[in-house]
């Protein structure tokens, strides 16, 4: 595989563990032309196992912190510095599965990420190890080899990157090199596939520091392409294309850290360099006009400023919500909310792409906030509007974004969100302060800011409509399956919880997967056959890839289905608690 010849996981640790000098040295440029990048693409997750489609769902265990071993001593470092590991899997996965669709915000959210890694000790070997058991407890379908080989080469630029602008450890970080140190690790790597990749790091490090920022990187990697006289004359090389993505991951990366705050041995304040006429040349189109406006924009608010960059201007929150202990601490209401909120928007991002790894996050992420009694308006509330753009990250060449497309995901995020709360609702799952407050259920922000205050009412009415017939469906045919297996239609089917599925069968019914129809766009040809008298079934294969509206239906009904099931899986659980006198 391409990636994996580019960067060798195991050799890549090596050369990070190496004392790299900062890149005061130029060490040239990068001339690429422009690619057409697909996405990986992900194996197919088949509905038919059930315990396939439990296997997709995220697992807490993840996060959970292992108590120190009895020894005590070294034996309960390396047990934290596993919980490290575990608490770091889920953010990556979920910024890279968001990644795919060229989102810079997901892009950011993921460099941050690596960056925690990093200054926390983590090398790409960890990364690697904690992947492959993170696979294991999902069954095996949680990464596809090329998916795996993909994040970690990105792990790897992104780390190597960080060492040499010389951006320190956390005090638990240096403990753990240490300790790696003394027990005969971080051997210095000569092979070619290793310094190669820290040769097209340094050099794509060389290239800020000039003052190459993202955005001036992207119309240059979009030219080559036109220069040929095809826009997609660069797609053709599978080489050109990992090239384009590492360059601007570094790029990135050390935009990321300048915005954070980060204290570097290498000065990242670079006055941006001028433009070349060539660049000057490319800014005559429509989408690269917009990008350039934008910019100047930010430039004007930045000196007004001051000079100073906001420290939190990127991609805060995400790591907070991703981290227990850390969302813990934080002593306001407005963090919390907007922590939640990245993390909506990072899961719905890649369950929209058909991961049903983020499908399953955003419903347990949503039933949290409904828990804690936050609307749906005022958590949709803390994103802003540019944060939806599905352009300028690490995917397919897109220097910016259309106007209207970053409306149109919000409106698709709103509808999910309202779906998850309305199902909660009508599954009498109790919401705090629900008598206090009306329309708590629903996201009606998103319409008055695009002028459609008027059909919110209408729309709302339905859609909860909506979600009751979806779960009377889904109770009738649980019914219509346990009366079978009791001996045929005649059994006895009365026992059915309700609802809320409580009463008798609801542990059988709380411990039993949800088979999850037509969520994911992959391999999704299994549908359910049930035989219906009256009706003939004319079958279409390519429905689901050509017909919108069947998607966006299928999509809602498999929302409801999973909240359906925590509800019901959480209230089995607590059946079989020992009640308090």
């Amino acid at each position: 595989m391409l990636a994996q010849t580019l960067c060798s996981p195991a050799g890549a640790t090596r050369a990070l563990a190496r004392s790299s000098r900062p890149a005061h040295s130029r060490g040239g440029t990068i001339t690429a032309s422009r690619a057409r990048h697909e996405p990986p693409t992900a194996p197919g997750v088949q509905r038919a196992p059930a315990a396939a489609v439990a296997a997709a769902r995220p697992r807490r265990e993840l996060h959970r912190r292992r108590v120190p071993t009895a020894a005590g001593g070294q034996g309960g470092s390396l047990d934290e510095d596993e919980a490290r590991e575990r608490r770091f899997v889920r953010a990556l996965l979920l910024a890279y599965f968001a990644s795919q669709n060229r989102s810079l915000f997901a892009a950011k959210c993921m460099a941050e990420v690596v960056i925690q890694m990093y200054r926390e000790g983590v090398t790409v070997d960890d990364v690697k190890v904690a992947l492959s058991l993170a696979g294991l407890q999902h069954g095996g379908q949680l990464l596809s080899p090329v998916d795996e080989d993909v994040l970690v080469s990105w792990v790897a630029v992104i780390m190597m990157a960080l060492q040499m602008v010389g951006v320190p450890l956390l005090p638990q970080g240096e403990e753990r090199r240490q300790r790696r140190e003394a027990d005969g690790g971080g051997a210095e790597d000569t092979s070619g596939m290793g310094m190669g990749l820290q040769g097209l790091v340094r050099i794509s490090v060389d290239k800020f520091l000039a003052g190459t920022d993202l955005f001036r990187l992207q119309l240059q990697q979009s030219m080559a392409g036109q220069m040929e006289g095809d826009p997609e004359a660069a797609g053709e090389s599978p080489a050109v294309r990992v090239l384009q993505q590492n360059t601007r991951l570094v790029i990135l990366t050390l935009e990321v850290v300048r915005d954070m705050g980060l204290p570097t041995v290498v000065p990242l304040n670079q006055p941006p360099a001028p433009m070349e006429p060539e660049e000057e040349g490319a800014e005559e189109g429509a989408a690269a006009a917009a990008a350039a406006q934008e910019q100047q924009q930010q430039q004007q608010q930045q000196q007004q400023l001051g000079g100073q960059r906001p420290p939190v201007g990127l991609a805060p929150g995400f790591m907070l919500a991703c981290d227990p202990d850390l969302l813990g601490a934080l002593g306001s209401a407005d963090e919390p909310q907007r922590a939640a909120a990245v993390r909506l928007l990072i899961s719905f991002m890649g369950a929209a792409l058909g991961w049903q790894y983020s499908a399953w996050d955003f419903v347990d992420a949503a039933c949290e906030c409904y828990r804690k009694g936050w609307t749906a308006d005022d958590v949709f509330g803390r994103l802003q509007d540019e944060e939806f753009a599905q352009s300028g990250g690490v995917g397919q060449l897109k220097v910016a974004r259309l106007p209207g497309t970053s409306s149109v995901t919000a409106a698709l995020l709103t509808r999910w969100l309202s779906l998850v709360y309305m199902t909660l609702a009508q599954l009498r799952v109790a919401f705090p302060g629900a008598s206090q407050q009306d329309g708590w259920a629903w996201v009606s922000g998103s319409a008055e800011r695009h002028g459609e205050g008027e059909s919110t009412t209408l729309e709302a009415y339905g859609l909860a409509d909506f979600v009751l017939h979806t779960i009377r469906n889904a109770e009738a045919r649980e019914q219509e399956e346990r009366g079978t297996a009791a001996g045929g239609p005649g059994g006895d089917v009365s026992s059915s919880g309700g609802s809320g599925g409580s009463g008798a069968g609801s542990e059988e019914e709380g411990e039993r997967p949800l088979l999850v129809e037509g969520l994911l766009l992959r391999n999704t040809g299994a549908w359910v056959q049930r035989p219906q008298e009256g009706f003939v079934r004319l079958e279409d294969p390519s429905l689901m890839a050509t017909s919108p509206t069947t998607l966006v239906m299928s999509q809602q009904i498999s929302l409801v289905q999973m909240t359906r099931q925590l509800v019901v899986q959480e209230r089995a659980r607590a059946a079989l608690l020992p009640s308090t006198p």
